[in-house]
């Protein structure tokens, strides 16, 4: 008895293929990429799927990176301004103390006219000045000055008179506000240069001797009023004057002896 051997049918190489796979269609020219189940898990696509979130990285952190640039960009600008604020600073404490410095300098320096004892001198006939045993008519008298400053004044211009006044009834002295400062002439007196340590002698005024025996008596009362302006050898210096009344006194007629007593000194 023969032994019948049953063989199962052979399963071709098509047989061996998976659903997915046999439901997949070829690409063809129109359908370059087919819509697989196999093709949704390839390694391309989710290269693609990720793609989008990578990017959303990539633009998060540039955008982060230029924050941080432009934060150390305004430190640094600060830092800049700082410095630069605290030189400005610097400087201007420089500049105060120089022009500190230079109004010490001119101070110490500058041109300082200061009134001295004027000169008092007798005179006979004819204005002339007398020589011992001639009668005196009058006196003539000059304000004396003195730069004691340190450099010369410049554009010195000076000018004054001698008044004689009545005694007021009940009057007993005199003061300031009864010399009134004196007007200016017109036109000025000339410019000219004051050296320094020089002593100066104004044009002198005549004083005549019966305003004088007057006064001594206590029925007038004699004032010399005058100004005088300079600038100083320094530029943008600022115009110095001196407005001044002096009371004159007499003692000593016979000696030429007067006492001037300052009633008014204003000087800039």
């Amino acid at each position: 008895m023969s032994e019948q051997i049953n063989s199962a049918p052979t399963k071709t190489s098509h047989d061996d293929q998976s659903p997915s796979s046999a439901s997949c269609p070829i690409p063809d020219s129109k359908n370059t990429q087919p819509d697989c189940g196999t093709n949704a898990a390839s390694p391309n696509n989710k290269r693609q799927e990720r793609w989008p979130m990578w990017n959303a990285i990539a633009t998060t952190a540039a955008t982060i990176i230029i924050a941080l640039a432009t934060i150390a960009t305004v430190g640094v600008t600060i830092h800049h301004a700082e410095i630069f604020n605290q030189q400005l600073t610097a400087m201007r404490g420089q500049l105060a103390e120089m022009k500190n410095q230079r109004l010490m300098t001119v101070a110490q320096l500058r041109a300082n006219i200061r009134r001295e004892q004027p000169n008092v001198r007798a005179i006979g006939e004819g204005g002339k000045l007398i020589v011992a045993g001639e009668k005196i008519t009058g006196w003539i008298i000059s304000p004396a000055w003195t730069n004691a400053g340190g450099t010369d004044a410049k554009d010195y211009r000076g000018w004054f008179d001698i008044k004689a006044f009545d005694v007021r009834p009940g009057q007993t002295n005199v003061q300031a506000t009864d010399c009134l400062p004196i007007p200016e002439p017109n036109p000025l007196p000339p410019a000219g240069t004051f050296q320094y340590g020089a002593t100066f002698l104004q044009a002198a005024q005549t004083l005549a001797i019966e305003d004088a025996v007057k006064a001594q008596v206590g029925t007038k009362y004699i004032f010399m009023r005058g100004h005088i302006q300079y600038r100083d050898i320094f530029p943008d210096t600022l115009l110095h004057y001196a407005d001044w009344c002096v009371a004159i006194i007499p003692n000593d007629l016979e000696r030429s002896l007067f006492s001037f007593l300052s009633l008014r000194e204003n000087t800039d």
